[in-house]
Order: C-alpha cells, then sequence, then structure tokens
C-alpha cells in the first residue's frame, strides 16, 4: 500500500512502484511548532514544543519544551504530535 508515502525520484509512467521507490513523509519538520503528550496512570499531560530535528510517524525526534525550555526526545505520532514516554 502506498498511502501517504511520496515518491523518492521521479516514476516513468507504466512502471512498477515498489518499496524502494517509495518514502515515508516527514510527519514533522525541524522548527514546527507541535504537542507534546505523555499519558501515565489516570493523567494526560499536553504542551507546546518546537521540534529540534526532522521525523517521519514513529520516528524518535528531539524537541524543546516551550514551557520549560528543556529538551526532550519523544516518538512523532502524526503531523502535529510527539508522544514523550517516561519510564
Amino acid at each position: 500500500m502506498a498511502v501517504g508515502l511520496t515518491a523518492s525520484r521521479p516514476i516513468s509512467a507504466g512502471a512498477i512502484i515498489t518499496n524502494q521507490l517509495l518514502v515515508a513523509s516527514k510527519a514533522v519538520q525541524r522548527g514546527q511548532t507541535v504537542t507534546l503528550v505523555t499519558d501515565g496512570e489516570g493523567i494526560s499531560v499536553r504542551m507546546a514544543g518546537r521540534a529540534l530535528s526532522d521525523g517521519l510517524v514513529n520516528q524518535r525526534v528531539r524537541v524543546v519544551n516551550l514551557s520549560s525550555g528543556k529538551i526532550v526526545e519523544g516518538i512523532a505520532r502524526s503531523a502535529q504530535t510527539v508522544e514523550i514516554i517516561f519510564q
């Protein structure tokens, strides 16, 4: 399935589309404002952040928390959401 993917290079008419010709689109781009989310034991927290790196869906990205100024690492879940997972 190629839904949500982008061609990595021009594809000629009639060519068979393979996984090597497709790449995932960036979910988060450096400098983009995102929502940081974390859930745990009956509580959900959301805050504003700014992406410090590009990232695909389910890829780790570094983000600065705009409230505290701290840099955290999370997982890009959508075009505007980065999930922070605490152990």
